[in-house]
């Protein structure tokens, strides 16, 4: 089945716009209103389809097409701009409640408030939209055209349960446009929201055809000259889902996407398409919900990657509407974490929690200094919270994201201070709601403060460390959080010197499991590196004598019985409460690989 598990409300949304606007005529955000009348879509079409205005900006030719219709037409409008923005990832919520909100503040039409339960669907979506989806009017143009030629059937709703006559009749709107036409965007969207039994979340054409070529060869025999591509894809999926041992399959997933889309290993196919990672759209859909989050795990397991990769990519779509390798030299600029931080263009910040660390250095106190006469003084300074939380204020429609590693590492209550209350999301300040947000006299400066909507915090904490167990239960409540395991799956295609990496992964959390506690596992990262599993005899070794072996003699405390159940007693030398000397000494290598030979085989198996 091709329903993506992140966007149920999305799905829920167009079910609503299938039944009220399609078959009984009304809005989809004014119920009581019916809008969404044939005579209205003509009225809508004569004045934004046929009568297109070329050149000037889109919204200014909208409101001029549109300046002399009803009430209700402008109600349609800002339906469609609803439907319109939910397949998108690439859109913040803001944006997407921005886009309808001016279709209503144009004609003074009562929406409801953005924190309405209303919008729960904008912050969800099933795509990385691309800057051709974007451009908004052919996708509004299809959106239009296609209710037209709803109403215009004789019955209704036995056309809508028919997806074939549906596809049919999309198409044949779209029979005069180029394959790479903007408005196939919007037709894919509708397929898939209204029937995601049947066909997959690519709204690029091209993707389709892709996959379709890729996978023909194993199961042609399965195809006939009168199938569609969206029918050979279902075969496809059928066939693929068989021998999938995830719970959901999907062609987007990276391990898959990289086949079919022949990927150069960088994140991007050569054409400015970017790598979906659905975990990261779910990090992103979290980050959004709650504005801030926790990524906690064991060590090796990619937290500081998906923190920084998660910032990256909030940053780039909230801001630039772009992934971050779509991004050019100097907006790439404004996420280098090397920049001054008092600059409020650098949109992205880092810090990292320790013992020592104090609120002095996260929100404001006296700090040493030099006077201009050279004398040593403390003088009252910012930290880096509210540098960042300052600049997100005078620039309110950036997003800001503060990188905080560790953070269960520092005195938590003592950092935050007051901002355990300031934090949560409906308590912050936004130019809309200035009245309803909570605002605190700092100590020191005796400044009012207000923590922004803009402002997103990303923290990691490594569950290797037992301080987790200490956590605040105040900061607990305002995150969010996302575990991350360690993922050998990553790691199934690559054999050294006849030694699996994932079978050696697994076999070693199994056993650290079993011997120790699982929040001491190890991650998939410790045989990677720049995102691809290692390949050479050297990387291994140099991993395991230099990583592995002395992290897990500290998860032992020096118990090198439990080292022996967990490597074998090849590497452990029991008698003397030691490594054997051999591992660490030139003919290393060899006994190294025979060792992880011996205990992938069973033999030597003290556990």
């Amino acid at each position: 089945m091709a329903r993506y598990s992140n966007c149920p409300q999305s799905y829920e949304v167009f079910s609503e716009f299938m039944d009220r606007c399609l078959l009984k005529d009304q809005s989809l955000i004014w119920s009581d209103n019916n809008a969404w009348t044939l005579e209205n879509l003509r009225k809508i079409k004569t004045n934004f389809i046929d009568n297109s205005i070329d050149g000037g900006e889109f919204w200014s030719k909208l409101f001029k097409q549109f300046s002399e219709l009803n009430d209700d037409c402008w109600r349609v409008l800002a339906d469609a701009f609803f439907i319109y923005t939910l397949p998108s990832t690439y859109m913040k919520p803001e944006k997407k409640y921005e886009y309808i909100s001016k279709v209503t503040e144009k004609r003074n039409l009562e929406l409801p408030d953005f924190d309405n339960y209303r919008w729960d669907a904008l912050n969800e979506g099933f795509s990385r939209t691309a800057v051709q989806y974007h451009q908004k009017y052919k996708q509004l143009w299809l959106l239009i055209r296609f209710a037209i030629s709803v109403k215009e059937q004789q019955n209704r709703e036995l056309f809508l349960n028919d997806h074939l006559a549906v596809r049919d009749k999309l198409f044949d709107l779209v029979k005069n446009t180029n394959s790479t036409d903007r408005s196939y965007g919007m037709l894919n969207a509708i397929l898939h929201l209204g029937y995601p039994e049947k066909y997959e979340r690519a709204l690029n054409l091209g993707h389709k055809h892709k996959i379709v070529d890729y996978y023909s060869n194993k199961i042609d025999k399965d195809f006939n000259k009168e199938m569609n591509i969206d029918q050979k894809i279902k075969i496809i999926r059928e066939t693929l889902e068989k021998d999938y041992q995830e719970k959901e399959f999907d062609f987007y997933f990276p391990q898959i996407k990289e086949q079919w889309l022949n990927n150069s290993g960088n994140g991007s196919n050569g054409n400015g398409e970017t790598e979906e990672d659905p975990f990261l759209d779910e990090l992103v859909k979290t980050l959004r919900n709650k504005k801030q989050i926790i990524l906690y795990g064991p060590p090796g397991t990619g937290k500081t990657y998906y923190a920084q990769k998660l910032a990256k990519t909030i940053i780039a779509q909230d801001n630039f509407e772009k992934d971050y390798v779509q991004l050019d030299e100097k907006e790439k600029k404004t996420l280098n974490l090397e920049l001054s931080d008092n600059r409020n263009i650098n949109y992205l910040r880092f810090c990292t929690f320790h013992p020592a660390y104090g609120y002095e250095e996260f929100m404001e106190g006296y700090r040493p200094a030099l006077s201009e006469d050279g004398q040593a003084v403390f003088e009252l300074q910012d930290g880096i919270f509210k540098k960042i939380c300052n600049d997100a204020r005078d620039n309110p429609e950036q997003t800001y994201v503060l990188i905080i590693d560790e953070i269960n590492r520092g005195d938590i209550p003592r950092i935050f201070g007051e901002l355990i209350t300031l934090l949560e999301a409906d308590k912050r300040w936004s130019e809309n709601n200035e009245s309803e947000a909570i605002t605190l006299t700092l100590p020191a400066s005796q400044e009012n403060f207000a923590v922004p909507k803009n402002v997103n915090i990303i923290a990691t904490m490594n569950t290797a460390d037992k301080s987790i167990a200490l956590l605040d239960i105040a900061l607990r409540r305002r995150f969010g959080f996302r575990e991350l395991l360690p993922k050998p799956e990553l790691l199934e295609n690559q054999t050294i010197a006849e030694i699996n990496l994932a079978e050696l992964l697994n076999h070693l959390n199994n056993k650290i499991t079993e011997k120790i506690d699982k929040n001491l596992q190890i991650g998939h990262s410790y045989f990677m590196k720049k995102e691809k599993a290692i390949k050479k005899e050297e990387q291994l070794i140099s991993r395991m004598k230099d990583e592995i072996l002395p992290l897990l003699q500290e998860y032992c405390f020096d118990d090198f019985n439990t080292l022996a159940e967990i490597l074998g007693s090849n590497l452990v030398n029991l008698e003397q409460g030691r490594f054997n000397k051999e591992v660490f000494s030139f003919a290393g290598k060899e006994v190294i690989l025979t060792s992880l030979k011996s205990m992938l085989n069973g033999e030597n198996d003290n556990g």
